[in-house]
């Protein structure tokens, strides 16, 4: 949905009568990586710390600990390490099959090239419509 000229000056406003600056999402995933590495490598001494940190980041300590303790993980990562993705709707059609449908036009001359989709699932073995595909 575009913005209108109405909305966009609703969003300044909102920026600018926040209580904290608003962070973007890579500063954000930044500041917990380099947090994890050092939780990870265990290096904690004058040199490296969570407030030198958020200081070379722009962020304050205040919002710097407030963005490793947000619940919503709003870099687009799981919480606790890397997990299947659970959203969404399940796959109709596996990722094996998409490489053995890539084969079969790879391995195809070039008048078979040019199948239907409907043909190219039922060589692959998909039992699926053929928009689908």
């Amino acid at each position: 949905m575009p913005q209108t000229r109405h909305q966009e000056v609703l969003s300044e406003q909102k920026q600018d009568n926040a209580s904290h600056p608003h962070h973007n999402t890579p500063q954000k995933a930044r500041i917990r990586a380099a947090v994890q590495i050092l939780e990870e490598t265990g290096i904690w001494n004058g040199v490296h710390n969570k407030a030198q940190i958020f200081n070379r980041t722009g962020v304050s300590k205040t919002r710097g600990y407030a963005i490793l303790h947000e619940r919503t993980y709003t870099d687009r990562t799981f919480p606790h390490g890397n997990k299947m993705e659970t959203r969404g709707r399940p796959k109709k059609i596996s990722q094996e099959k998409i490489w053995e449908m890539e084969k079969i036009l790879e391995n195809a001359d070039i008048q078979d090239r040019a199948m239907s989709w409907q043909a190219l699932g039922y060589e692959a073995g998909l039992d699926v419509h053929w928009t689908t595909i």
